[in-house]
């Protein structure tokens, strides 16, 4: 999640614990958010690394729940990154759902998301606004389905 390949090291993100590599995750995600706007509005994966091989898992950076119906990314499109739908690079349009153009027509067990993670600042979660929760209610209701 540190190199701008997709890729990176276990030795770049801590090799103490996997707390502490989330932690380095997570702080590289603060620091993103200096980035423009489009880079943090596209579906990328990030491949991580363990020396020379491919960890068995990715993370898939979307963009952020906002309050406001055109706020954010549109729920439909984190359900459609959970089925893995979403193609590479896909950019996230507030309050729009994704075309099917934009959409794969059948993806495979490798393409869909198979834990799901909300990462919010625990000094944010008083001031959320109940329209980012009534969002995540319906996208772990969606996901709660597809393990069906």
């Amino acid at each position: 999640m540190l190199s701008t390949s997709g890729s990176c090291s276990l030795e770049k993100l801590g090799q103490e614990s996997p707390a502490s590599s989330t932690q380095s995750i997570v702080l590289f995600k603060e620091e993103s958010q200096q980035k423009p706007l489009l880079m943090l509005s596209l579906y990328r994966t990030y491949y991580i690394r363990d020396g020379q091989s491919d960890l068995p898992f990715v993370f898939n950076d979307i963009m952020g729940l906002e309050s406001g119906e055109s706020q954010g990314a549109d729920p439909e499109d984190i359900v459609k990154c959970l089925k893995g739908l979403l193609k590479e690079g896909h950019k996230f349009n507030p309050g729009v759902s994704a075309k099917n153009e934009d959409c794969r027509s059948k993806p495979s067990a490798v393409d869909q998301t198979h834990c799901l993670v909300y990462v919010i600042a625990a000094d944010k979660v008083s001031m959320m606004d109940d329209d980012v929760f009534r969002k995540m209610r319906f996208i772990r209701q969606k996901a709660s389905e597809l393990g069906e």
